[in-house]
C-alpha cells in the first residue's frame, strides 16, 4: 500500500514582494518522500502580462522542478479556484525529500511591480524508503 502525505501551503503575496515558501514531509519516521503532484489553488484571478509578472517555482536545492508565470510571452493566466498543476515528472527530475529534513522550495518572484498572487499550494508526497 503506497503511503501518502498531503501539505498545503498557503501563499499570500502582496504586488511588487519577493516571498519564499518551504513545503517539507513531515513525518514521526525518518525516510525518504517524493513529491508526486503539486497544484496551486488560486484565491484571485492572475491576468498576463509583459513587464509586470510573477513566477513560482518549485525547487529541490538548486534545481527548478517545475514552474509556472504570468509572463504574457509564453505564460498562464490563472483564474479564481481553477489548480494550475505542477509537472513533476520530467526526465531526470529528483523529487526526493527526507522526512523532517529536507524541503521543497517554493519561489515567487515578482517582476516589475509583479501581480499579486494567493492561493493554496498542496504538494502530495509519497513514500519511497
Amino acid at each position: 500500500m503506497k503511503q501518502l502525505m498531503p501539505i498545503t501551503t498557503r501563499i499570500d503575496d502582496a504586488s511588487g514582494v519577493d516571498e519564499t515558501y518551504y513545503s517539507t514531509p513531515a513525518h514521526p519516521n525518518a525516510g525518504e518522500w517524493e513529491a508526486v503532484t503539486a497544484v496551486f489553488t488560486p484565491y484571485e484571478n492572475v491576468g498576463l502580462d509583459a513587464a509586470n509578472y510573477r513566477t513560482l517555482t518549485l525547487k529541490n536545492g538548486a534545481t527548478a522542478l517545475d514552474s509556472w508565470t504570468s509572463n504574457s510571452s509564453g505564460g498562464t493566466a490563472l483564474a479564481a479556484g481553477t489548480p494550475y498543476v505542477f509537472d513533476l515528472s520530467g526526465n531526470g527530475i529528483n523529487a526526493e525529500f527526507t522526512a523532517n529534513a529536507a524541503a521543497m522550495t517554493v519561489e515567487s518572484v515578482k517582476n516589475g511591480t509583479g501581480a499579486a498572487l494567493k492561493g493554496d499550494l498542496t504538494v502530495v508526497y509519497q513514500r519511497v524508503s
